[in-house]
């Protein structure tokens, strides 16, 4: 093989840069994930396949009972409920997304869901690392709040710091923030395809 003279594949995920949001774009119209499940969800079939790749990932679930049925959360999510709906994030889109929240003294007070679709990803720094995950409950802009549509705009964008668990780093963002109660936790974020990389679905190809 001369790698001069192979036809070089087009990606299957362009990634652009939204500059008013300092934000990476997740496909050409920044909707590759909200794509994906509308042409799914379109399908009986790809759907059936999905749901059975996800049990698949799931697979028997925790060994421990007592951990399968832990609350991690106020709103009284298990880590089977967890683990779950990270098996169908994984299977839907190659990727999935916790937030993490802390108490005062560093230490993790709960770990809730976050529907992967509704994330994207600050623009990279000189290191190639990401320091914050942009949340929007819907990229499309469909939705609505108060019967006005909700729109993408810094107002209605959550920027929360990337996952470390370093204790003197979250206590660093808690006075940041300006103490406990204005601090929004942090994002644990993971991608099949690496890194800080937006992952291409499995079955698109």
């Amino acid at each position: 093989m001369n790698v001069k003279t192979v036809k070089k594949p087009k990606r299957r995920v362009d990634i652009g840069y939204v500059s008013r949001f300092k934000m990476q774009a997740y496909g050409y119209d920044n909707l590759y994930p909200q794509n994906l499940a509308r042409i799914t969800e379109a399908s009986g079939t790809a759907m059936l396949c999905l749901n059975r790749y996800a049990r698949f990932i799931e697979g028997y679930g925790f060994d421990s009972d007592i951990l399968a049925a832990l609350a991690m959360n106020q709103q009284g999510d298990t880590a089977d409920d967890l683990l779950r709906n990270v098996a169908q994030d994984l299977a839907r889109f190659g990727g999935f997304a916790l937030h993490v929240n802390y108490n005062v003294l560093g230490q993790v007070s709960s770990v809730s869901h976050v529907p992967f679709e509704n994330c994207r990803l600050e623009e990279t720094d000189d290191k190639g690392s990401v320091a914050h995950v942009l949340l929007h409950p819907d990229w499309e802009q469909k939705k609505t709040r108060n019967g006005k549509r909700l729109m993408v705009n810094d107002k209605t964008i959550e920027r929360i710091n990337i996952f470390n668990p370093d204790p003197d780093i979250v206590l660093e963002q808690i006075e940041n923030a300006g103490g406990i109660d204005s601090y929004k936790g942090q994002i644990l974020w993971q991608s099949l395809d690496g890194q800080f990389i937006y992952p291409t679905a499995s079955y698109d190809s």
